[in-house]
């Protein structure tokens, strides 16, 4: 398994990612999930203390507002934090999508895990039932996603992802209109009145599943016209300081690849695909999903389609889709000429060169007339 994937399973199909020890087609509860998953294991919180050598002796500080957060399986030290950070055990995290599971019966358990030795955890879970079809044969999958940190930089976060079968694309949605991000919780204060809170709102999540329904048939409905497909790429890939005059997308490795996807990439052949929105869509998930570069191979893209760079692109790509085309092309940077200065300055400058010209000339006439001479 990839470095930066510690440890995984799965039950049923296997996984878009690939990864992970399959542990059969039975449905698991949360706490068979850790245990399968290697994740039956709790953290703590220990003082820091620093050591300072001096010339003839050592002194040892103690740092009161500083705690390490070790493991208990292995004391690897996952991360450091302060005095108010509240450690969220793999057991809560979990047992609060068991809570989710008694409420809703067709929610059912599908991979869980561990990233970077232990300091991200996550468990996934398919909505049995629920499938969304924008156009016929076309089908998405909806699961919910929860994943905790151990190492002080994230928090424990909750939200709505999605599974295209023909492709198994990964994109994240919003778990209502008015959130990007699903639901967070902080490590500090009073974990378990967040987790109640929290578990009110998630039972909302047919709200999220309407959303996306509704939003990837209005994509399907909407063909790209030829000429904005470079805009697309460009409002997509460029670099921000970068004017659109001197940027072409095609002329990347991933502007060629979204490209290809596009016209001919898993999926784009059934009926109402090729051509619009919705598969432009799918083809930028088709590339960070499967295709784009990572030097920890299928599990970087993993984590960078849930967590990082590659779920940045998918969401501007999805912001985009779902503004007019009018507002893909980006606005060229400024022009600006960098031989401007201060007027007081640039009459030096001026007056410099004057006298260089001026000095230029006389010496020219000087040669000429020196040649005419010996001549």
């Amino acid at each position: 398994m990839s470095a930066s994937v510690e440890s995984m399973m799965y039950t049923g199909e296997t996984p878009w990612h690939g990864l992970g020890q399959y542990v059969g087609d039975t449905p698991v509860d949360s706490a068979e999930a850790m245990t399968m998953a290697g994740l039956d294991w709790n953290v703590g919180l220990y003082p820091i203390e620093s050591t300072i050598r001096l010339p003839n002796h050592r002194r040892i500080e103690l740092h009161p507002r500083q705690y390490a957060v070790l493991r208990d399986s292995d004391d690897a030290v996952l991360g450091q934090v302060s005095d108010l950070y509240r450690p969220i055990q793999n057991q809560e995290a979990f047992s609060f999508m068991d809570s989710l599971a008694t409420e809703n019966k067709d929610l059912r358990y599908h991979t869980a895990g561990s990233l970077r030795g232990g300091r991200r955890v996550w468990m996934l879970a398919r909505l049995q039932g629920h499938i969304i079809e924008p156009i016929p044969g076309d089908v998405t999958e909806p699961y919910l996603l929860l994943t905790n940190r151990h190492d002080g930089k994230g928090s424990l976060r909750c939200f709505f992802t999605t599974v295209r079968v023909v492709c198994q694309n990964t994109l994240n949605w919003a778990l209502n209109e008015g959130a990007r991000s699903g639901i967070s919780i902080r490590h500090t204060g009073d974990i378990e009145a967040k987790l109640f809170d929290a578990r009110r709102l998630l039972q909302q999540a047919e709200v999220a599943f309407a959303h996306y329904s509704h939003t990837a048939v209005q994509l399907a409905s909407q063909p790209i016209r030829r000429g904005d497909w470079a805009s697309f790429l460009t409002g997509l890939l460029a670099p921000a300081s970068v004017e659109d005059e001197s940027y072409d997308p095609l002329l990347t490795s991933a502007g060629q690849q979204i490209s290809d996807a596009f016209i001919s990439g898993p999926g784009s052949d059934i009926p109402g695909v090729r051509g619009t929105r919705w598969g432009a869509l799918q083809a930028v998930t088709h590339y960070t999903t499967h295709l784009r570069r990572s030097q920890s191979g299928q599990a970087g893209r993993l984590e960078a389609a849930w967590f990082g760079t590659g779920n940045q692109l998918n969401q501007r790509a999805a912001r985009m889709l779902t503004s007019p085309a009018e507002t893909w092309r980006k606005p060229p940077a400024p022009k600006t000429d960098q031989h401007q200065y201060p007027p007081m300055l640039n009459n030096a400058i001026r007056q410099t060169l004057e006298r260089m010209r001026n000095d230029m000339d006389f010496n020219r006439a000087q040669t000429r007339t020196k040649n005419w001479i010996k001549s």
